[in-house]
């Protein structure tokens, strides 16, 4: 067993400490039950932090969505996986470190 670090607001501290079973646990914290369109684009969204070091925006991360080649997709497929805040709860479900502009 080892410990997880989690901010006040459940971001994930450390990048590496993400799996699957933290980013399921994030998303139910979110009201979120991830389905296999999630999971592709969050692994897609830590493929790009993790090669880039920079965070994404909404639209760097409908580009990333369009790249999987799972039908053309928008904001609106992007707001109706992730409600209300897509860019934030997609960035804390994949775990990366919460940045300046994340509530």
């Amino acid at each position: 067993m080892f410990l997880i670090f989690l901010d006040k607001d459940n971001y994930l501290k450390d990048f590496d400490d993400w799996n699957l079973d933290i980013a399921n646990t994030i998303a139910k914290s979110e009201n979120i039950f991830l389905t296999l369109d999630h999971l592709l684009v969050i692994k897609s969204l830590r493929s790009f932090y993790k090669d880039n070091k920079v965070y994404p925006t909404a639209r760097i991360i409908i580009s990333l969505i369009n790249d999987l080649n799972i039908g053309i997709k928008d904001s609106f497929f992007l707001n109706k996986l992730f409600p209300g805040d897509p860019v934030r709860k997609v960035i804390k479900i994949s775990g990366l470190p919460r940045y300046s502009n994340c509530k």
